[in-house]
């Protein structure tokens, strides 16, 4: 294997140091292997697991305004024609 040198921000440097510190990369030499590889690949860099697991439960959490319903107990007409009247 190849040593190379590169000079990174510190800001940049420090979000790379803390996703090892924090387990999702065994070093930084990991991290930036996996980003290159994934650079390379034409894939966008994904997530961590555990982001998203985060991002997917918010993701299910209704909000506001959103229609909520109980498809055991609302036929699908009576929730079509909720939507059409938030729709209005």
């Amino acid at each position: 294997m190849k040593t190379i040198n590169i000079s990174l921000p510190k800001s940049l440097s420090e979000q790379i140091s803390y996703q090892v510190k924090i387990g999702n990369y065994a070093s930084i030499s990991e991290f930036i292997r996996e980003g290159a590889r994934k650079l390379l690949s034409g894939y966008p860099i994904s997530f961590t697991s555990e982001a998203e697991e985060e991002i997917l439960k918010i993701s299910r959490q209704p909000k506001k305004d959103d229609l909520v319903f109980d498809s055991s107990k609302t036929p699908v007409s009576k929730m079509f024609t909720q939507l059409k009247k938030t729709k209005e």
